[in-house]
């Protein structure tokens, strides 16, 4: 089975060794831990961010930084800052004529209370402008339009604020509601695409650091994943020509059952019935 996902610059491809075709004999699936856990977690979340972002997001936008001067304000605070900053941007966007489109996050575990926001715009002054509190951190987004280590910063920079029974923001990152995510379509493949390197269709390459294969922790099937990314202008797809669209809906049932599947075997393997601390 192949899962494409056409994403702006980038086409993401996600191949599952078909059915009874292992190399190997499928690992039973015993021994789950909670790092195992995490890790898998983790995995979906930074795959859902880098889509949305690649599908949504160009060189034309930044990864803009808020920090706070002097004394730092509590969490409450901080969030209605938040909230503010974004009601402050959407007007003057709207004052432009123009759409503002954003992913904002918040951290404040591993250091001093900050935002991230990711948006439709590098200007700068303006931001420094509206927000007025402290600095300003401002990152052109990449030209070739690949978002995965941006996601993966966001996702792992927050993780221990996201796992905090009284975080103000109840979900890894917030974002604006025009924001499109990319269709997924799934196709039969062979057991030749899992073992051969995998190679760009015309007009696109394939960076080494994007080619990964592993073992799913819940299921045990081998995977590969991959991206191409498109040399110039990106092919005019909107999604990939062949396959079953996967819904947005089939496809979240399907990675919370595995988080809950990997959750459960976790918990299965606490020992002397001592509590989950999943």
């Amino acid at each position: 089975m192949r899962e494409t996902t056409v994403a702006g610059r980038i086409i993401h491809r996600r191949v599952v060794v078909p059915s009874g075709n292992h190399r190997q004999k499928r690992r039973a699936r015993t021994g789950i831990t909670s790092e195992a856990v995490k890790k898998n977690n983790m995995r979906i979340a930074i795959w859902r961010l880098w889509m949305l972002l690649a599908n949504n997001f160009d060189s034309t936008g930044s990864h803009v930084t808020l920090t706070y001067a002097g004394k730092e304000p509590e969490k409450d605070q901080a969030a209605a800052d938040r909230k503010k900053m974004i009601a402050k941007l959407r007007k003057e966007f709207k004052r432009q004529g123009k759409e503002l489109k954003y992913v904002v996050v918040t951290e404040y575990k591993n250091k001093r209370i900050h935002h991230h926001i990711v948006m439709n715009s590098q200007d700068v002054e303006m931001v420094t402008r509206l927000w007025g509190k402290g600095g300003v951190h401002f990152t052109a987004l990449r030209e070739e339009g690949d978002f995965h280590d941006l996601a993966e910063y966001l996702i792992k920079e927050t993780e221990k604020t996201f796992r905090e029974s009284d975080s103000q923001h109840k979900q890894r990152y917030s974002r604006s509601r025009n924001l499109i995510m990319p269709v997924t379509k799934r196709d039969e493949t062979t057991l030749k695409e899992m073992t051969d390197e995998p190679e760009p269709i015309s007009g696109y390459y394939i960076p080494k650091d994007r080619v990964r294969r592993y073992e799913h922790p819940v299921t045990g099937l081998e995977h590969l994943e991959y991206v191409e990314v498109a040399l110039g202008e990106p092919r005019n797809y909107k999604v990939w020509p062949r396959g079953k669209v996967v819904t947005p809906r089939e496809y979240y049932k399907i990675t919370e059952i595995e988080e809950q599947e990997v959750m459960d075997l976790a918990c299965e393997g606490q020992t002397e019935g001592g509590p989950c601390e999943c």
